[in-house]
């Protein structure tokens, strides 16, 4: 088969569905299954061959970056699955909050509504009362963080995830921004 009928193939393929009324099967994937214990799957949404891969992020998260039973430290652009092992490539940690905490601890959140789909993840940070959301595109994530009413609406950005390795090198640097 040539690679120029086979594009057009999948591309039809894929948009039957919406263009004759069925339901899309992506409301059959199950995106808890294999996050916790030994699966070392990533919670968070996903696109097909994208480039970035975002989920929340926690304290002892497994190798993907994520425990559900921890609180949510928050959310890394470029986590991969079944790898085993140390936890790998949690890049651009995202993490909003009402204040100003920069320790690696220090803005952690308890959680509330939780809601994975193969497209989407929602959840509420309960310390912070912050609604965030999150979706992917092939290059890029969509995020909407939703703020309670406050004069100090802040998120943080870090550049790295400590792996608590003595032997691995990483650069953890914060930039934050404030709303003004």
């Amino acid at each position: 088969m040539n690679k120029p009928f086979a594009n057009v193939a999948c591309a039809a393929a894929l948009a039957c569905p919406l263009l004759c009324g069925v339901e899309p099967l992506t409301k059959y994937v199950n995106p808890w299954m294999g996050v916790k214990g030994v699966g070392n799957t990533v919670l968070g949404p996903q696109v097909p061959w994208g480039s970035v891969n975002p989920s929340p992020d926690t304290e002892a998260g497994y190798t993907a970056g994520y425990n559900p039973d921890k609180k949510i430290r928050g959310f890394s652009q470029m986590l991969v699955s079944g790898t085993g092992g140390p936890g790998k490539y949690g890049q651009f940690l995202l993490s909003p909050q009402i204040g100003l905490k920069v320790g690696e601890t220090e803005h952690d959140s308890d959680k509330s509504g939780e809601v994975a789909t193969a497209s989407r993840y929602q959840v509420r940070l309960t310390d912070y009362n912050i609604l965030c959301e999150v979706a992917p595109a092939h290059h890029a994530v969509m995020y909407r963080f939703t703020y309670p009413n406050s004069d100090n609406v802040q998120w943080l950005c870090t550049a790295s995830i400590p792996t608590h390795d003595p032997n691995d090198f990483f650069m953890h640097l914060w930039v934050w921004c404030k709303n003004r």
